[in-house]
C-alpha cells in the first residue's frame, strides 16, 4: 500500500472493512441487527460447515482432503451426494435467515471434490441445488462473489462458483462482485482477469463494487 502511495500517477485507494459469517447450520444465527447496522463494513456470508444428520461431528467441506473423507464416512456412511445436499441446504438456510449482503465462495463444497471424488458436480440433482440457490439470492437482492481464491491457492481449476452457476446469476440478474480472498498481500488480485473471463463467458457484462456503507455497490461495465 505504501509502495502504491509513492507513485505519482497513482489514483486514491478505497479500503474497506469486510465482516464474515461463517453459517453452522443449525447451530448458527445471523449478526444481531443492532450490531450490523452500527458497523461500517459489508457483511458476507458462507457456508464452511455440514452438520450430518446423525449427531456426527461438523466438519469443513475446504479443510483437508482427510477432514473430508472422515466427515464424508462418519457422517453419511460415505455417501457423498447426500453430503453435497447437506451443504446446499446449509446455504438455502443462511439465505434465508439473512443479515449479510454479500453470499461468499456459494460452490465451496467442490474444493474437495476433484474430478468428481465424491458426487458429479454436473448432475442434474446438483444442478437444480444450484439453480435453487441463485433464485434464493435473487429473491433476497443478495450480490453473489466471484472468488478467485481456489485458483490462487492451487485448490481449483476455477473460480468459486462455478461457470454454470454464474450463467444462472445472470438469468436471474444477480449482481455480482470479484475478489481474490486473499490470504498474502502476493494473491490481492490474483486471477482476477481469469474472473473476469469467465463472467463474459457466463454472458455477464458488469460487476459490481463496493463503494462504502453509505453509497452500497456500484455497477462497472467488464471491460471485453
Amino acid at each position: 500500500m505504501d509502495r502504491c502511495s509513492k507513485k505519482p500517477e497513482s489514483k486514491p485507494i478505497g479500503i474497506f472493512l469486510k465482516s464474515a459469517w461463517t453459517s453452522i447450520w443449525p447451530r448458527s444465527a445471523p449478526p444481531a441487527a443492532a450490531g450490523r447496522e452500527k458497523s461500517r463494513c459489508t457483511w458476507v456470508g458462507s457456508v464452511h460447515y455440514v452438520v450430518p444428520p446423525n449427531n456426527a461431528e461438523p466438519f469443513t467441506v475446504d479443510g483437508s482432503p482427510e477432514e473430508m473423507e472422515r466427515g464424508i464416512r462418519e457422517g453419511f456412511g460415505g455417501d457423498g451426494e447426500a453430503m453435497m445436499h447437506a451443504y446446499w441446504d446449509a446455504v438455502a438456510e443462511m439465505i434465508a435467515l439473512g443479515g449479510f449482503a454479500i453470499l461468499g465462495h456459494a460452490d465451496l463444497v467442490k474444493k474437495n471434490n476433484r474430478d468428481g471424488r465424491w458426487f458429479n458436480g454436473e448432475s442434474e440433482s446438483c444442478r437444480e441445488r444450484i439453480g435453487e440457490t441463485v433464485r434464493a439470492v435473487a429473491a433476497a437482492g443478495l450480490v453473489v462473489e466471484v472468488n478467485t481464491g481456489g485458483l490462487n491457492r492451487r485448490r481449483t481449476d476455477e473460480t468459486y462458483p462455478s461457470p454454470f452457476f454464474l450463467r444462472r446469476c445472470r438469468e436471474q440478474g444477480v449482481p455480482v462482485l470479484i475478489t481474490a480472498d486473499a490470504h498474502c498481500a502476493e494473491h490481492l488480485d490474483g486471477h482476477y482477469d481469469t474472473a473476469r473471463r469467465t463472467l463474459l463467458e457466463a454472458g455477464c457484462t458488469e460487476h459490481v463494487l463496493f463503494a462504502g456503507k453509505g453509497t452500497g455497490f456500484v455497477p462497472r461495465p467488464l471491460p471485453a
